[in-house]
């Protein structure tokens, strides 16, 4: 519940307005509370597949904060989609996939790169968790902890 004073008619008007339960709201909020400390890395790059929208990870485009809430947000649970990022300094890396409008699976490989070997930690999550778990990402926080993690190896069947 917000307490809100109306400045219209009535000065110093109390009203009580409930928010629903839908968590943008909350996002939303968050959004507008962290764009005025945008937290901007240039350590992380991102990648990212929106069906024909594709960014690749050898074009090492850096990412904002902000800009990567933007990106993850547009991206269409309907068609093909995933969004990556990685931390050039501390080596993590985070991969999201929007599976429907609040619903959202993510994935941390490990020893990612060339020589990786199919090990993952992956996990499902509502909204409100992957957006935290991003800002701490980076702002290079401990982030493992937002979600109820599963490790798994890669085979061409199973994933996602």
């Amino acid at each position: 519940m917000i307490v809100i004073i109306d400045g219209g008619k009535e000065m110093n008007k109390i009203v009580n307005k409930k928010f629903s339960d839908d968590v943008s709201i909350e996002i939303q909020l968050l959004k507008e509370a962290i764009a005025r400390r945008n937290i901007t890395n240039h350590n992380i790059t991102y990648y990212k597949q929106n069906d024909y929208d594709i960014v690749e990870s050898k074009q090492k485009i850096s990412i904002s904060y902000m800009k990567a809430l933007n990106e993850m947000e547009k991206l269409n649970w309907n068609l093909f989609n995933h969004i990556g990022f990685e931390n050039h300094y501390t080596k993590e890396v985070l991969q999201f996939i929007r599976k429907g409008y609040d619903y959202w699976y993510a994935e941390v490989p490990i020893n990612n790169g060339l020589k990786w070997d199919g090990y993952y930690w992956f996990a499902y999550s509502s909204p409100l968790p992957i957006v935290r778990m991003l800002h701490l990402f980076f702002a290079e926080k401990d982030w493992y902890g937002l979600v109820v993690w599963k490790f798994r190896r890669y085979k061409q069947h199973d994933r996602y």
